[in-house]
């Protein structure tokens, strides 16, 4: 029987952790928005009389720097085990809240 050495499965993101992928892809596309207007990179090369060039460079390098900064969040949330323990934190947090709702006015406990 062959074995199959393959990773388990990402859990499904919680709010927390969907609520951070939101706001790297919110950040991420908002720099891309300011590296791709198009004076800001021409200026850069004054020199180069070629606009059309500098056009289809500078898409190509915001398509590589979107790719690249995509994959290192991913591999980042991968390796860290992201998803999990912020999932971890929001069920402690619930917890904590049920807890809380629970004691009602009880004093609370003599250290």
């Amino acid at each position: 029987m062959p074995s199959t050495n393959l990773p388990a499965p990402s859990p499904t993101p919680g709010p927390r952790a969907a609520r951070l992928a939101e706001t790297f892809d919110h950040a991420l596309v908002r720099t891309l928005d300011r590296v791709k207007d198009p004076s800001g990179f021409a200026a850069c090369f004054p020199t180069i009389d070629a606009p059309d060039v500098l056009r289809v460079v500078q898409e190509q390098m915001v398509k590589l720097l979107g790719d690249k900064c995509r994959k290192e969040f991913d591999r980042i949330m991968t390796s860290r085990d992201v998803v999990a323990k912020l999932n971890q934190f929001e069920a402690l947090v619930a917890d904590a809240a049920a807890r809380r709702a629970r004691a009602g006015d009880a004093p609370p406990p003599t250290p």
